[in-house]
């Protein structure tokens, strides 16, 4: 019996059915400074998400301007600089520790400076 050649192609290696030019972020653990990246996928290219549609993989705001920010993307082996476009709130989400740092480093100088004041009225 003559054994039929595979006519099935060999499957695509997973490096070329992604698409680089952008990436889709994951913001469920954005307080505690946890971002997950990925690339893009060719559904998501189809669907618009990551370029038209806001990158956050939990969002679908399609309407009004998305904002584009580049993040940096750390594996075992390289450091990438990644393109994610998101929405208004998910951008507060993306930028939430650093803003919640500065804050809380205003309030820590304020407190302070409210305790040097009183201090040095209650001495005189």
């Amino acid at each position: 019996m003559e054994s039929r050649p595979n006519l099935m192609p060999p499957p695509p290696n997973r490096e070329s059915r992604l698409y680089k030019e952008y990436a889709i972020c994951d913001l469920t653990l954005y307080k505690t400074g946890n971002i997950g990246l990925r690339w893009c996928l060719e559904r998501d290219i189809l669907s618009g998400k990551g370029k038209t549609i806001c990158g956050n993989k939990h969002c679908a705001y399609d309407r009004g301007e998305l904002h584009s920010y580049e993040v940096l993307w750390k594996t075992e082996e390289t450091r990438e600089m990644v393109t994610v476009n998101l929405c208004e709130e998910c951008a507060v989400k993306l930028n939430y520790k650093k803003y919640k740092d500065k804050r809380d480093k205003k309030k820590k100088k304020r407190d302070k400076k409210k305790r040097n004041k009183s201090n040095s009225s209650e001495s005189d």
